[in-house]
């Protein structure tokens, strides 16, 4: 009996797992680099792969909350430094997850941006509108990027702005440095910002 009952645990164990193999299959979104050999559904796939490094609390998650403090539609409730910071508009140089976890994640943006604003003018498979659907959204979520860096970072006095990398920037010229001014970086994501609202539709 004790092993009829091994058997069969094992016989369904095995049938479980053989049953989600085609389940647990999926098409990789490919690489920003690789538009040229994409569909319209494929490029749209990789433009939403832009907004995975924006999903955390700072950005674009319940971080957006603590700027309601700024209004008074919303109350903190509990003591966290942080927090208060943000509401009081007060920049204390902490050393926070804001603060420590933005400059990587946001050059991640950047740099997938950049890939996509550099291959999307010459992958032939694409149509016109999601040629144009897939710069739009690259040239604003760097220009996102830009803006969220820049207050943090960037200042109009002795340290200057932020390193600006764009799709033109090659490998070995990835260590830029910083323009005198954060207003350079201001005046980029306005820049940005204007492409892809001539893009994107109203």
């Amino acid at each position: 009996m004790k092993k009829n009952i091994i058997i069969i645990s094992t016989l369904l164990i095995a049938l479980m797992f053989s049953s989600c193999e085609k389940f647990l299959e999926y098409e990789p979104y490919g690489q920003p680099n690789q538009l040229s050999n994409m569909t319209d559904e494929q490029a749209m796939q990789a433009v939403y792969s832009l907004f995975y490094w924006q999903y955390r609390e700072g950005t674009m998650g319940r971080g957006f909350m603590w700027y309601e403090n700024c209004s008074d539609n919303l109350i903190t409730g509990r003591t966290q430094a942080e927090a208060q910071n943000i509401k009081n508009f007060v920049d204390n140089g902490s050393s926070s997850r804001d603060v420590r976890d933005n400059w990587p994640q946001m050059y991640q943006t950047i740099n997938y941006a950049n890939q996509l604003i550099r291959s999307a003018p010459t992958a032939s498979k694409l149509s016109e509108k999601v040629r144009n659907s897939v710069l739009g959204h690259a040239y604003f979520m760097r220009a996102f990027a830009y803006l969220w860096l820049a207050p943090w970072y960037g200042d109009n006095g002795p340290n200057g702005g932020i390193p600006i990398v764009t799709e033109n920037t090659g490998i070995d010229e990835i260590d830029v440095p910083r323009p005198p001014s954060v207003l350079d970086n201001y005046n980029m994501i306005i820049e940005d910002l204007d492409k892809a609202a001539e893009l994107l539709p109203y």
